[in-house]
């Protein structure tokens, strides 16, 4: 079988997050508009603003303009084999804007300060498809639920931790947040159970495949494990 272009996987991820780093600007510039129209308003009327107030939104609203940017710059720059950058920072940034699309089901997608370092095993771009497959299978068995059970639906946390020894990253999450097909058992180390093609549709199979091919071609340990009503992912090397 021919391998799936990881480059190519990438953009695609890419154009599925813009929508939401597009969503998520329009916020800040709608209140940057709003204010212009309140210090036109002002200057005709010869009124005063509270300055103090004023510029403090202003800085406010301009600091979160430069963030979100921020973060779609940063998953652009891992596409520069040129450019250096921390995994810790594009995961970050992955994550924050995978929170909006999340936020839209109800669910709290929780990430803490996160220092990972693969040793090199792979790539950074890979190893943010991974990431970025694992999340979305997550968000396709709860997008599903969300639609069945719209009325009656409750918020839903996810929790993103950094674990150590070994290194690893914990998704923890409720077990009726996982597909059906991965609830009954109570651990698994088996890395195809996490990858199913009924888990994403047809226009994402890329990227399980390379997700599979990695746990395949690398050292990349994949399992489950139940803490409670919670489930564990652990991904570690």
């Amino acid at each position: 079988m021919q391998k799936p272009d990881k480059k190519a996987a990438y953009f695609q991820m890419l154009g599925e997050l813009l929508p939401y780093l597009l969503h998520e600007l329009n916020n800040p510039l709608t209140a940057l508009q709003a204010y212009g129209f309140i210090y036109a308003a002002s200057s005709r009327t010869k009124g005063n603003l509270p300055r103090e107030n004023f510029l403090a939104d202003l800085g406010e609203i301009s600091a979160r303009l430069v963030e979100t940017s921020g973060f779609g710059s940063t998953l652009i720059q891992t596409l520069n084999d040129k450019y250096s950058q921390k995994l810790d920072r594009e995961i970050a940034a992955l994550i924050k804007l995978l929170q909006i699309k999340f936020r839209r089901i109800q669910t709290v997608l929780e990430d803490f300060e996160i220092d990972f370092f693969t040793g090199g095993i792979i790539s950074n771009l890979d190893f943010l498809i991974l990431i970025y497959t694992i999340l979305e299978i997550f968000h396709q068995e709860l997008l599903h639920q969300h639609k069945e059970n719209k009325e009656e639906a409750v918020a839903i946390n996810i929790k993103i931790e950094h674990a150590t020894e070994p290194a690893a990253l914990q998704f923890v999450a409720p077990i009726s947040a996982y597909p059906e097909k991965m609830r009954s058992a109570r651990r698994s180390g088996k890395t195809e159970s996490f990858f199913q093609p009924e888990f994403l549709p047809a226009s994402s199979l890329v990227f399980l495949q390379i997700s599979q091919r990695l746990c395949k071609e690398t050292p990349i340990n994949l399992g489950v494990e139940n803490r409670g009503n919670q489930r564990i992912l652990r991904l570690s090397f």
